[in-house]
């Protein structure tokens, strides 16, 4: 009985101390959070805006089409066999990081320097709705905009969904690391930044150069023979991060009178497999497009219209490689073959319609 006496003061002591600790660990986490959120924020909307470097169109013909996309459209869409096949320029605003966000407030600050585009052209990716646009590109094209503050409601961080649940640091960790990267890169000498091959002005001598000098970083994909098993990559469906970004940009293009192609650029077979959820994503698509009358979606992904297994054709991919990128003769074939399908669409006597895939 003593003995019981004696431990019950101390139990109480430790289970004091042991909330008093939890409680702590709480309240800074979610005060260290908060400031983190809030520099976040100053950082990114003070920023001076650096002067946008607009591109010479390439090619030459009657108006403008402008590309819009990520780094598998800057790959995937050859400027010279579309220009040559629809008699048009090519304005290609397409690298990493262009997603809904970003290509909406680029046609938006598009419009104050070109005329109408004659046609757009829209790159589609199968993460397209999963990823966020690069904060410090969007602070490049407008210093204005709002950008979305770090929110944790309804975030977890896959690495440890237990520990997100009680710590906001852990749970916005991605979007913290981004921002620290962002500081990291405002700080570098200019000589010292990353420059994309998009975001330069070459001369047409130098434009080959360019391009074999930005595949050096691009992962190379597994080639070889299909493997029992492999990663599969499931697909977040609309409206995910940016999808609000993309319906703004669509509903724009239509008030505008703009014709717009949505295309399902190809990726190589092992990649096409690994994106497993494809009727999912082009179901979405298809269902997004509806009500406008100007607006095309065209279907290469998929072994009917192009050659997925031609590894000859590609540049990576492959069974557990989600990303996959044509190279320069896969190129030339995908632009032939999408050049022709949008001249044929484009002298048609009836207006292009719905979701229809050609």
């Amino acid at each position: 009985m003593p003995e019981r006496n004696v431990k019950k003061p101390e139990i109480k002591i430790l289970i004091f101390y042991s909330l008093l600790l939890a409680a702590s660990f709480i309240f800074f986490d979610r005060l260290l959070f908060l400031a983190l959120r809030e520099a976040a924020a100053h950082f990114y909307v003070s920023m001076k805006t650096d002067e946008f470097p607009w591109l010479e169109p390439e090619g030459s013909g009657n108006g403008q089409i402008l590309i819009l996309g990520t780094s598998r459209s800057y790959y995937g869409f050859d400027d010279d066999v579309l220009s040559s096949i629809l008699k048009a320029k090519i304005y290609k605003q397409a690298q990493p990081g262009n997603y809904p966000q970003y290509n909406y407030y680029f046609y938006q600050k598009y419009k104050t320097t070109f005329p109408k585009p004659r046609l757009v052209i829209y790159g589609l990716d199968y993460f397209i709705f999963e990823r966020e646009s690069i904060n410090l590109e969007l602070v490049r094209l407008d210093n204005t905009i709002q950008l979305k503050k770090m929110n944790p409601q309804g975030v977890s961080n896959p690495s440890s969904p237990w520990l997100s649940r009680a710590s906001w640091l852990y749970r916005l960790k991605p979007k913290t690391d981004e921002f620290i990267a962002d500081l990291w890169k405002f700080d570098r000498k200019p000589e010292e930044a990353e420059v994309h091959p998009a975001a330069s002005q070459p001369g047409k001598e130098k434009k080959l150069e360019l391009k074999r000098k930005s595949r050096r970083g691009m992962p190379r994909g597994a080639f070889g023979p299909k493997p029992r098993t492999w990663p599969k990559s499931f697909y977040h469906s609309f409206p995910g991060e940016e999808g609000v970004f993309l319906k703004r940009l669509l509903d724009e293009l239509d008030q505008d009178g703009v014709p717009a192609f949505l295309v399902f650029i190809p990726e190589y077979i092992g990649s096409y497999e690994t994106n497993f959820e494809q009727e999912k994503f082009k179901r979405d698509i298809r269902q997004l497009v509806t009500p406008y009358e100007k607006l095309r979606v065209l279907d290469f992904n998929n072994l009917e219209k192009f050659d997925l297994n031609n590894s000859r054709l590609f540049w990576n991919g492959g069974w557990g490689v989600s990303n996959s990128h044509l190279n320069d003769k896969g190129a030339r074939l995908f632009s032939r073959k999408l050049a022709m399908d949008m001249k044929r669409i484009l002298k048609s006597d009836q207006p292009a319609r719905g979701p229809k895939a050609s």
